[in-house]
């Protein structure tokens, strides 16, 4: 009897585990209250319900929905529904190593001679445990959010962040990469997480200024 409690335990938890994870909320599935600027210089206002990986936008006013492309827009922004916070979105050209670009929808993070621009993806991810009591494995599936990072340089190029190490990450930045270096050690800076990356690209730009300023004088 109590093995079979255990069991029933065991089960109703896991059911609640896969049910509180496929209840989680992303940006792209809520609506958020935006407007829109496209490309023939009008703006459209409406709830926006976003999905970054599909290059799409959803516009819902006045009792229809409309929907738009990265092709149709310069920008968008919205008042997120969970955080409140003001998050703005452009649509920029992305080229590929054969030089063909089409529009994609950036989300701009920090703002400078060097910005800072972000894309999510929502990942599936599975964790296996061994329970040794019941000699099996346990996987618990979840969906989470995994940011692909990016800087506009001033050359109007958009390059891609490689996030496989710290090293890498600093590539698009090797010219202040001393300082770099330090700056995070400092701050214990992660290279991975959107905070300390605006606080790498703020001290990227900072940096480049001084560097100008010094040689100028």
């Amino acid at each position: 009897m109590y093995h079979f409690r255990r069991l029933l335990v065991f089960t109703l938890l896991s059911l609640l585990f896969i049910n509180l994870t496929s209840a989680q909320k992303f940006t792209r599935d809520v609506w958020h209250e935006g407007e829109i600027d496209l490309n023939d210089g009008s703006t459209v206002k409406g709830l926006l319900k976003i999905d970054i990986e599909k290059e799409s936008i959803q516009l819902k006013s006045k009792g229809t929905i409309r929907s738009f492309s990265a092709q149709n827009i310069q920008a968008f922004q919205i008042i997120d529904s969970r955080s409140k916070k003001l998050r703005s979105f452009y649509a920029l050209p992305f080229y590929t190593p054969n030089g063909y670009g089409n529009p994609h929808l950036f989300e701009l993070l920090t703002e400078g001679e060097t910005s800072l621009l972000v894309r999510e993806r929502i990942v599936e991810k599975i964790e296996s445990n061994f329970d040794p009591y019941w000699g099996n494995m346990n996987s618990k599936q979840q969906y989470v959010r995994e940011d692909d990072f990016y800087l506009l340089k001033p050359s109007s190029s958009i390059k891609m962040v490689d996030l496989r190490n710290r090293e890498a990450s600093l590539e698009h930045m090797k010219d202040q990469k001393e300082g770099l270096m330090a700056y995070i050690k400092q701050g214990k800076l992660k290279y991975y997480t959107r905070s300390d990356m605006i606080k790498i690209v703020n001290k990227y730009n900072q940096l480049k200024t001084v560097n100008k300023q010094a040689s100028n004088q």
